[in-house]
C-alpha cells in the first residue's frame, strides 16, 4: 500500500526528454502521485458483506462508491477515512473493520477514477469529491462529529477538510508536507524526470499539507515510520509541528503503510484520541 512511483510518468506535463534537452525546469501538477493505470475491479465484489453497506455518493463528473461500517457505540464519533493513491475500499477491508470495532461508524470511498468509482483521478476534482462526502456525512449524522483520517494522498485531502470545516480531529498517516519536499523525495529515488520539475502552483497548493493543518483548529494525531523512505519521516514531523491543537506524533516501524496502520500503537493512539474526544464540542 504505497503511492505508485514509475506508473506515474504519464501525468508528466512536459516530456522527460524535452525538459533534460532545455536544461530547464519545468511544472508538475498534483497528478504526480497518482497512479497513472488503477485498478477498476468488478463491481460484484463491492457488496455488503459481514456488517459492511454500500454507499453511493453523486459528484459532477462522477459516481463514487465506498461502504460504511456501522460502530458499536451510538455516542463515538464517525471516521470518514482517505485512501492513499490507487488504494481501493476492498483493500483496506481490514483497517476499517479494526477502526469500526473500537466503537465508531467509519465510511470510506474510492477516489474518483479508481477501484469501483468513476470519473478520472485528479486531485483538485478529489478536493471537492471530499468536501461534499463529508458534508453529506455531517448531515445525515447531525448528532454525531466526524473525525477524518488520512494516510499518504489522502493526507492532503484530510487536511484539506479540516482546514474547510468543523472536523472533530484530524488523524494523518504517512502525511506529505509539501509538493516541493515530497518531489525532491521521488528526484532522489527515482531521478529524472523528477531532477527537471518543480511543483505547479496549484500542486504547491493542493499539496500543501502542512499548511491546511496550520489553518484547522482540530485535535490532531500524526503517525509515521522511521522506515519509510517515499514519505520520510522529517515530513511526518513539520506536519505535526504545524497543528495549533491539542497534538501527538506517534512513530511505529513497520515495513510497509498498511502494517504500519494495524499496528497495535496506530491502533491505541487512535483508540485514545476517539476516548478524549467530548461529545459537545466541535473543533475548528
Amino acid at each position: 500500500m504505497r503511492i505508485a512511483p514509475l506508473a506515474l510518468l504519464s501525468l508528466i506535463t512536459v516530456s522527460a526528454s524535452t525538459a533534460v534537452a532545455q536544461s530547464s525546469a519545468y511544472p508538475i501538477s498534483a497528478n504526480f502521485l497518482l497512479d497513472a493505470h488503477p485498478h477498476h475491479p468488478s463491481l460484484s465484489a463491492w457488496n455488503n458483506a459481514g456488517g459492511r453497506y454500500t454507499l453511493t455518493t453523486i459528484v459532477t463528473g462522477a459516481v463514487l462508491r465506498g461502504y460504511l461500517y456501522p460502530g458499536k457505540d451510538a455516542k463515538a464519533p464517525s471516521i470518514l477515512v482517505f485512501n492513499g493513491a490507487a488504494v481501493g475500499v476492498n483493500d483496506e477491508d481490514s483497517l476499517y473493520r479494526r477502526l469500526a470495532a473500537m466503537g465508531p461508524t467509519v465510511v470510506a470511498y474510492d477516489a474518483r477514477g479508481t477501484g469501483f468509482s468513476t470519473g478520472n483521478a485528479d486531485v483538485p476534482l478529489l478536493r471537492n469529491d471530499a468536501l461534499r462526502i463529508f458534508d453529506n456525512m455531517a448531515s445525515l449524522r447531525a448528532q454525531h462529529k466526524v473525525v477524518v483520517y488520512g494516510f499518504a494522498l489522502g493526507s492532503a485531502l484530510a487536511a484539506y477538510v479540516a482546514s474547510q470545516r468543523p472536523v472533530a480531529a484530524l488523524m494523518l498517516a504517512a502525511p506529505i508536507a509539501s509538493a516541493a519536499e515530497e518531489l525532491r523525495v521521488y528526484a532522489g529515488l527515482f531521478g529524472q524526470p523528477y531532477l527537471s520539475a518543480v511543483p505547479s502552483p496549484e500542486a504547491a497548493r493542493d499539496l500543501d499539507v502542512a499548511g491546511m493543518v496550520a489553518q484547522s483548529k482540530a485535535p490532531l494525531l500524526v503517525i509515521q515510520s522511521p522506515d519509510d523512505t517515499l514519505i520520510p519521516l522529517a515530513q511526518a514531523r513539520e506536519v505535526f509541528a504545524a497543528g495549533t491543537a491539542s497534538k501527538q506524533l506517534v512513530q511505529v516501524s513497520a515495513p510497509t503503510l498498511g502494517e504500519m496502520m494495524l499496528k497495535p500503537a496506530s491502533l491505541h493512539a487512535i483508540q485514545t484520541l476517539l476516548a478524549g474526544l467530548s461529545q459537545d464540542t466541535v473543533a475548528r
